[in-house]
């Protein structure tokens, strides 16, 4: 059997009219503990030893709590000892008004029938089964904003909570409330006060405590209309008014709402505004002004702005007052620099559009877009073939055969000694020398960008060979030596042979300069007809072998 007890019995035995007390009582020993189902369940050992009637006292505290000492106090069953230790019968705990899913704190002493009291245990601890429970609260007011005598009416409510005695309710600062220790005071402050309310379970076994705040606003009513602005036309700006719970904003050209304390503003010309902020019967005025800058006017320019690619353009900024400057050249690595002139180089064929944003010294943004400012021709690209070669002297009409691509226009260089030219498409020039000559082919479209490439051509001597018949070997220093000569010949392929008419050979050179004397190993040869073969290969490489006679006369 449990019992809680707020005023313990005194239970005494009469024998004779005498009042006999128990012995000095010694501490509890706890035995054991548990939480069984929804019980505390404690077995407790006495360790006095004079007959008596005895019983516990449990003190049960929150985890934050304090023990006191005063009770309640949870009572086990009573006992009358006859010998040492003595234990006591189970004592059972309900912890169907505690928190759940809390830890608890307790300790206990021994009482006996004659009001003495043993010292208490140490203190020990058990949780409640179940999930912890944990409250909410919130604190409203009918107004935030008063204007005295008005008041507010607060309300601080709480819910999810746990525990069976009534919540205590405890407002600070307690300044302005009609009663701080309810949930639903009054308040009148004469400035802006925040209110705390702080809740607690209201008993020892109700472990929680929440606070929540608000805050109000009393006193008289003092307008702010905020301080002057500044805004771009077609730009909007929010105005905010202070010190009233209503707000008549006057004129209302501009504003998005003028009756709210916050309306978004964007007046086309400088606008002065009055605002009225009212608290119940009280109200009080005040002006600001929303000047409106125009927008800087963007004027850029360029003077030349179409060319051969790459073009350079210097563009020209002759905007007032630019703070800030943003190009888009349409190509290429835009800037956000306002150096002045701006130069931007478009390496790359095409037609761009070129937009300058501006930033004034009032912070005003506007742009100007000049659409296709830019034009950037392409290139032709320069090509010809060359017919007749390779060719020699003999054959010195030569054709230019053009392969352009977007060509319109045509001019050639031959480059003869006489500088001869040419605007013909596909001309022909007749060369009138040997050697290597550099052509210049230069072509342009219909915009004049212009390509030019070159060519060699190469006239090459005609190839001839010319070997006497008969030479005359006397010393007379008159046809004294036998040799070939000849034009377009390649003299370090040449190789000449002499033999007589038994076919040996008596003399062979492969050295242009070296002649046939008439001698074989210093003997002169007889008069005779003598065979002669020359090898030789002709300035384009072609290889010649040609024999014939040599008549020797002397």
């Amino acid at each position: 059997m449990k019992k809680l007890a707020l005023t313990l019995a005194v239970f005494v035995s009469l024998i004779g009219g005498k009042v006999y007390g128990c012995s000095p009582i010694l501490v509890p020993t706890l035995v054991s503990q548990a939480v069984v189902g929804s019980n505390l369940e404690l077995m407790w050992s006495s360790n006095t030893t004079y007959n008596c009637t005895y019983w516990i006292d449990v003190e049960i505290i929150c985890n934050t709590g304090v023990f006191t000492g005063i009770g309640p106090f949870y009572l086990s069953p009573t006992i009358t000892k006859t010998f040492t230790p003595y234990p006591y019968t189970l004592q059972t705990i309900s912890l169907t008004n505690f928190c759940p899913g809390q830890v608890y704190f307790f300790r206990a002493r021994e009482a006996s029938s004659a009001v003495t009291f043993s010292p208490w245990t140490a203190t020990f601890n058990f949780t409640t089964p179940g999930l912890p429970i944990i409250p909410v609260i919130n604190v409203t007011a009918d107004t935030t904003l008063i204007c005295l005598p008005q008041t507010a009416q607060l309300n601080c409510t709480v819910s999810n909570t746990c525990g069976t005695t009534t919540p205590i309710y405890s407002w600070a600062p307690a300044t302005g409330l009609s009663n701080p220790n309810i949930a639903n005071p009054t308040a009148g402050p004469t400035v802006q006060t925040q209110y705390t309310c702080f809740v607690s379970g209201g008993t020892l076994l109700s472990c929680w405590q929440i606070q929540d705040t608000i805050t109000i606003s009393g006193g008289i009513v003092v307008c702010n209309a905020g301080p002057t602005v500044a805004i771009c036309i077609g730009n909007l700006i929010q105005l905010n008014a202070g010190g009233g719970a209503t707000y008549v904003w006057s004129p209302a050209t501009g504003l998005s709402n003028a009756n709210i304390g916050n309306p978004m503003a964007s007046p086309t010309v400088t606008t002065q505004y009055t605002v009225t902020a009212s608290v119940g019967n009280c109200s009080d005025t005040d002006t600001m002004t929303v000047t409106v800058n125009p927008l800087p006017v963007v004027i850029f320019s360029a003077p030349d702005t179409t060319g051969c690619a790459p073009i350079t353009v210097t563009f020209t900024n002759s905007t007032p007052n630019s703070t800030n400057c943003s190009w888009s050249f349409g190509w290429g690595n835009d800037s956000v620099s306002c150096v002045n002139p701006m130069v931007h180089t478009y390496p790359i064929p095409g037609v761009y559009t070129v937009t300058l944003y501006v930033t004034d010294n009032n912070g005003c943004v506007n742009s100007s877009t000049h659409t296709n400012m830019v034009v950037v021709y392409g290139y032709p690209t320069a090509c010809f073939t060359i017919g007749n070669q390779p060719t020699t002297i003999l054959e010195p009409v030569i054709p230019f055969i053009d392969c352009s691509l977007g060509a319109s226009s045509y001019y050639w260089d031959f480059g003869d000694a006489g500088n001869t030219t040419s605007t013909l498409m596909n001309p022909t020039f007749t060369y009138t020398d040997t050697g290597y000559f550099n052509v210049q082919h230069i072509v342009c479209n219909s915009t004049l960008c212009c390509d030019t490439t070159y060519m060699d051509v190469y006239i090459g001597p005609y190839f001839a060979i010319y070997v006497p018949n008969a030479f005359t070997p006397n010393n007379d220093t008159h046809n004294d030596l036998f040799f070939p000569s000849g034009t377009g010949l390649d003299l370090a392929t040449y190789h000449f042979y002499i033999y007589d008419r038994w076919g040996e050979l008596i003399f062979e050179t492969t050295d242009w300069n070296v002649q046939w004397d008439g001698k074989v190993k210093g003997v002169k040869v007889q008069e005779d007809v003598y065979a002669w073969k020359l090898q030789i290969e002709d300035y384009m490489h072609y290889a010649h072998k040609l024999t014939g006679h040599v008549s020797v006369i002397r």
